[in-house]
């Protein structure tokens, strides 16, 4: 009895796959700092102007941390 191992000129080797999981991975590093540094920013706001951002609930937190950095006119 014979075994035919023909190559395959499909599929993924080893390499590629390689380079997929290494992707993910920086992929999932790059959210995980973005998220915690806008966090931060947050946080920033919260310090330093309380009366406005402490008890109020604020529905769009991104555009109040881009007005406060850059000013009105980026808001």
């Amino acid at each position: 009895m014979t075994v035919n191992a023909e190559k395959s000129n499909g599929g993924l080797n080893w390499f590629v796959t390689g380079l997929f999981i290494v992707a993910q991975l920086a992929g999932g590093v790059m959210a995980c700092s973005t998220s915690i540094m806008l966090g931060k920013c947050w946080l920033i706001l919260q310090r330093r102007w309380p009366a406005i951002y402490k008890d109020n609930h604020c529905r769009e937190p991104y555009p109040e941390i881009c007005m406060r950095a850059l000013g009105p006119r980026f808001k």
